[in-house]
């Protein structure tokens, strides 16, 4: 019996990762061509976006830290704390063709195209804002 309770003992005390649930968002960007909205789910746990727009849906993988959520190479990320949203088109392409490229070819592709865009006085054009809110699904069962 004392073992057991020292086997308990010793093991309430091993951190564990505590489980979170999915989050429901619903979320908008401003864009040029006007307000875009989306529909997106945070799973910390399995370390996934899932994403709805007008013209896409998919899930893919994602970082998060305490701060933030990102995914796409970085080019879409949610600010956990104020829920702020933010898509940065200005390496969107050049990261995806790098990545397709490959290697140090794809590399220096991507240098080259930081380095313009850096030297490029409208780089805010390329970024589109928004806010997002949690949203509180409503279960049946």
């Amino acid at each position: 019996m004392i073992r057991y309770a020292v086997a308990v003992l010793l093991l309430s005390t091993i951190p564990n990762a505590a489980y979170a649930a999915p989050v429901d968002l619903k979320c908008y960007l401003e864009t040029e061509s006007g307000r875009q909205d989306w529909a997106i789910t945070l799973n910390e746990e399995t370390g996934t976006v899932t994403y709805s727009h007008p013209m896409r849906t998919a899930t893919v993988k994602a970082i998060f830290t305490a701060e933030e959520v990102i995914w796409s190479y970085g080019d879409l990320k949610i600010n956990r704390v104020n829920l702020s949203f933010v898509r940065d088109l200005g390496l969107m392409g050049p990261r995806t063709l790098a990545h397709q490229l490959g290697g140090a070819r794809g590399q220096a592709y991507l240098d080259e195209a930081k380095r313009k865009l850096q030297a490029d006085p409208d780089r805010a054009r390329f970024i589109d804002q928004g806010k997002c809110e949690v949203v509180q699904v409503q279960r049946a069962f």
